[in-house]
C-alpha cells in the first residue's frame, strides 16, 4: 500500500491508516452503449483502448487523454 500521496493529488482532508494511491496511467474506454460489465471489459486486453491520467477529470486539458466526446 501507498503511504505517500501522489503530488498532483490535492492535499486530502482525512488521514486513513491504510489506502492505495490510485494516481497514475489507467487504461479508459467509453462505454456509451452501456456493454462493458456484460461483456467482461475487465477481462479483456484490449477493451481499455485509451488512456487517462489520474487524479486529472476526463474534460481537464492536464490529463494525456483530454479529447472532447465527440472524439470517441
Amino acid at each position: 500500500m501507498t503511504t505517500t500521496a501522489s503530488p498532483l493529488a490535492p492535499n486530502p482532508q482525512f488521514r486513513r491508516d491504510s489506502w492505495i494511491d490510485l494516481c497514475g496511467t489507467w487504461g479508459f474506454a467509453h462505454d456509451d452503449a452501456n456493454q462493458g460489465i456484460k461483456q467482461a471489459w475487465w477481462n479483456k486486453r484490449d477493451a481499455f483502448n485509451r488512456q487517462i491520467v489520474v487524479p486529472f477529470p476526463p474534460k481537464a486539458s492536464s490529463r494525456a487523454s483530454a479529447k472532447p466526446a465527440s472524439t470517441r
